[in-house]
């Protein structure tokens, strides 16, 4: 990630190099530099990785990619450390579907297998034609190329114009557990949703909520939205809410233990823009409730409209708001809709995602095979 220190999409390659790390296998890993550094950095190291900071976040580095550009010092540090760590594999783990397209490339110069894993596809916004060939090639080239939801890689080879036939659907380790079974609310007094995720607008469209909400209809009903997660947009969000003077929201804060959290909560509302497969879905319907959604990504792969959740065609205020008018209309089936989704998303993520990723580069022809291991 190159907008925050750490973020559920780093959660993957993360505890997958510390799996591998414990099989006692060599693991380095370049990341972005941040002073306010996340505590998986530190346990990395712990582990035996060797952890090398992409760039330098204090004034030095600020000054050096001001004089020369970043492209030129991201360019220089992918080489350097490819020539420093000379590793026999590499997992490209990229936010959207183009960040790693520099490194694919000099991977191919050097001819050092790679895979490819997207976390999400922002899919109003091709990539520029300018890198579209350079992107094919990463692409095709690629010993394996994974992805989070089915609509993400359907949606990466239609912007590049490749079939990616062979590409893989890989899930996201979740902050719930497998089996988890928190109690229905016992207080239907009122319908409450929790918004759980980044407050960033731009990817999961918290805005639309306050949209809706001010609307006469919701401002007389009994309704709660909780918010729950940090992010750049939370003082924005608190000003419109004041300005709307909505008595329906709250901000919850960060929360460490997910599935306590559902206990007060009927039903999960996410109006996303731009998705992979988002965790907050996962962990929902785990515990039992059905999801308020937008058709983005991989949400409908999981969240069948009616039966599990309740699904908005696209991100827009009517369309959200009629989403979550049928919600307010089947207040009462939601119980036994949140026993369908624990039931339905029990068959869809497996018990252990991170087991599962390893197994499949394990299984990789051009890249499980040699994975050196350090000496007993």
């Amino acid at each position: 990630m190159e907008g925050s220190p750490w973020g559920g999409s780093e959660e993957l390659w993360f505890q997958a190099a510390l799996r591998l790390l414990g099989r006692r296998e060599r693991v380095g890993a370049i990341v972005q530099g941040w002073a306010d550094e996340a505590n998986q950095i530190g346990e990395l190291e712990r582990a035996g990785c060797r952890v090398v900071r992409r760039f330098d976040p204090g004034l030095v580095g600020r000054l050096r990619r001001r004089v020369r550009g970043d492209a030129a010092d991201y360019s220089d540090r992918v080489r350097n450390w490819l020539t420093e760590a000379a590793p026999d594999r590499v997992v490209i783990s990229q936010g959207g579907n183009t960040d790693g397209g520099i490194w694919a490339t000099e991977c191919l110069r050097r001819r050092i297998p790679y895979v490819l894993l997207v976390q999400a596809v922002n899919e109003t916004c091709p990539p520029h034609p300018s890198i579209r060939r350079s992107l094919q090639e990463a692409y095709e080239n690629a010993a394996g190329c994974f992805f989070v939801s089915r609509a993400n890689a359907n949606a990466t080879a239609r912007q590049l114009a490749i079939p990616l036939a062979d590409a893989r659907v890989v899930r996201n380790p979740y902050n719930v557990a497998f089996d988890a079974n928190p109690p229905w609310p016992d207080d239907d007094r009122e319908l409450r949703f929790a918004c759980v995720g980044r407050l960033d607008a731009r990817c999961k469209g918290q805005d639309l909520i306050f949209e809706v909400l001010r609307m006469p209809k919701w401002r007389e009903r009994a309704v709660r939205v909780v918010f729950f997660g940090a992010g750049p947009d939370e003082s924005w969000y608190r000003e419109l809410v004041a300005l709307y003077d909505l008595k329906s929201v709250v901000f919850g804060g960060t929360v460490s233990d997910l599935q306590a959290t559902w206990v007060a909560h009927h039903a999960l509302l996410l109006p996303s823009r731009l998705e992979g497969l988002p965790l907050a879905v996962v962990e929902a319907m785990l515990c039992g409730r059905p999801c308020v959604v937008t058709d983005v990504a991989g949400n409908t792969e999981v969240v069948e409209d009616g039966v599990t959740g309740f699904v908005a065609a696209a991100p827009t205020i009517s369309l959200l708001d009629g989403a979550m008018e049928r919600a307010w209309a089947n207040r009462a089936d939601l119980q036994a809709m949140g026993l369908a989704a624990a039931k339905r998303i029990r068959k869809l993520v497996p018990a252990d995602p991170v087991g599962c990723i390893v197994d499949e580069l394990d299984r990789l022809p051009q890249f499980g095979h040699a994975l050196e291991k350090v000496p007993a």
